[in-house]
């Protein structure tokens, strides 16, 4: 759970083998949020969103991990795709944003005087 301010966050359920329960998404925590999934089994909920979500759940299937992420996170599993010559083309990457960008509007007075 990354937080996304207010009561919202930015999350995914993955399984113990990494596949997707619950594509990435923006959602906003309540205390039955995740109900479904946590009546089916326990659920770690770790990041920076999910101390949030800690204080107003009460299901005995959720469990948190507070966890420190960080590149270093990173280097082992890139050091095993380097040694495979395994790499990403990165030229056409682009980021992957789960909500629409919002500016707002601007007002234009033209005022002649």
């Amino acid at each position: 759970m990354i937080d996304a301010r207010r009561m919202e966050v930015f999350t995914a359920i993955y399984n113990e083998k990494m596949q997707v329960i619950m594509n990435p998404s923006a959602v906003v925590l309540e205390e039955n949020t995740f109900s479904e999934y946590l009546d089916k089994g326990t659920i770690i909920f770790s990041g920076s969103g999910s101390s949030k979500f800690e204080k107003i759940v009460h299901h005995p299937n959720a469990s948190f991990l507070l966890v420190q992420h960080s590149a270093a996170n990173m280097i082992t599993l890139s050091e095993q795709y380097f040694s495979h010559k395994q790499f990403a083309d990165i030229a056409y990457s682009e980021p992957f944003y789960l909500k629409e960008f919002f500016t707002p509007s601007i007002t234009r007075y033209d005022k002649k005087f």
